[in-house]
């Protein structure tokens, strides 16, 4: 049976006990010393074979909308290896007071997008209004890592086939004439199923589903290709939610479960017939101030990645390549009221992509291998490396 979200988020967390370590080192300030020479000693635990090049621009190339990072240090089998595409050109990324929220969803645009047929489909929101405020739900449903709930919408199509679940916190879609119930064979990254549906081909049915319903605007983070043993196949696509233009870090790493961090995802599996399901969780902020803030360009970036696996904050290896490199928006919270939304650049492999290099590479289990990087882009500190 096809492995549900559910069950996604708790293997998430569960290889995060296993996998996760979160260090917070000291900020770097002009005037300080490099990272190179840092690591030239030996009394801070550093690694001399993590050698830097004089010349930290060595590793990125400028292009018309932002930088290629190209590095590769150390030695052995102890190497960090990065090799991404940064699509960003700006030295500024506003510190962001937000809540969730959701006030404009327009239900006939939503009906339109996820029903095939309006005339037959229910607005049954007051019996899920009803259900939610329900004494025996309470206690499950509202807790103090819960935010408020201010706005809920429920459509579901009169013979139950298909139902949209939207709220400040989360949109639930689920088609169940085209949820494949059977055995899965195996999974692979990035493949297309073939010419006539293809990756590209299932990503832009989504971003149009999302594009119609006006639910703002979405990034890719990984799609692979889910096979059954009936020669039957789809797609599973990872995605997140942009918020000012910069992607929200997904779930995918911290072990907390009262953790605003490890709540944040987007899921969606998609066939040539169309989308069975879609899961987005705290995505829908809206933003109730900003601080202008200056962050880390990306040549100091890279002198702090440097030294972070230089330092052992970074468990490395050769057989793993960072292949995203992004600015984003990492959400946290203290009251379970608001939120703020802190500019980080995240470095990391994507999980799916990185649980087929682990599975390829059973070596790798239990050496605690860093996949995600997560780096204040003001101070340049470790957030949260899993």
């Amino acid at each position: 049976m096809r492995i549900t979200i559910l069950k996604i988020l708790l293997l998430f967390i569960c290889m995060s006990i296993l996998l996760a370590g979160c260090s917070k080192a000291p900020d770097i300030k002009d005037g300080e010393e490099t990272a190179k020479a840092k690591q030239s000693e030996s009394s801070d635990g550093a690694k001399e074979t993590f050698k830097v090049a004089d010349d930290i621009s060595e590793y990125v190339t400028e292009t018309d909308d932002g930088y290629i990072c190209n590095m590769s240090i150390g030695e052995g089998d102890d190497v960090f290896k990065l090799d991404a595409e940064v699509k960003i050109n700006s030295n500024s990324a506003n510190e962001l007071k937000a809540k969730l929220n959701i006030t404009d969803f327009d239900k006939e645009k939503l009906i339109n997008a996820f029903f095939d047929d309006a005339e037959n489909v229910d607005d049954i929101s007051n019996q899920l209004i009803e259900e939610i405020n329900s004494p025996l739900n309470e206690g499950q449903i509202k807790n103090e890592y819960s935010f408020d709930i201010d706005h809920i919408l429920n459509l579901r199509k009169n013979d139950e086939t298909s139902e949209v679940i939207i709220k400040d916190d989360s949109f639930n879609y689920n088609n169940n004439s085209l949820m494949k119930n059977k055995a899965e064979l195996k999974r692979e990254i990035e493949t297309d199923i073939s010419n006539d549906f293809t990756i590209d081909d299932a990503w832009n049915m989504l971003v149009e589903k999302y594009k119609q319903a006006e639910l703002g605007d979405i990034e890719k983070q990984c799609i692979y290709t889910i096979y059954y043993e009936d020669g039957d196949s789809e797609y599973g696509i990872d995605y997140t939610q942009l918020v000012n233009g910069l992607p929200l870090v997904t779930s995918a790493g911290s072990a907390s479960l009262n953790d605003l961090q490890t709540l944040v995802h987007g899921n969606a599996i998609v066939s040539k017939d169309g989308i069975s399901e879609i899961q987005s969780e705290y995505t829908f902020w809206e933003i109730t101030g900003e601080e202008d803030t200056e962050i880390i360009d990306i040549y100091k970036l890279m002198e702090l990645l440097a030294k972070y696996a230089a330092d052992g904050k970074i468990k490395c290896s050769d057989k793993i390549i960072y292949k995203r490199c992004e600015l984003s928006y990492l959400p946290n919270t203290k009251d379970w009221q608001t939120a703020n939304l802190t500019p980080v650049w995240r470095v990391y492999i994507p999980y799916a992509e990185y649980e087929k290099i682990t599975e390829e590479n059973q070596e790798l289990w239990g050496k605690n291998i860093t996949m995600s990087i997560v780096i204040d882009a003001v101070t340049g500190d470790i957030i949260r490396v899993d």
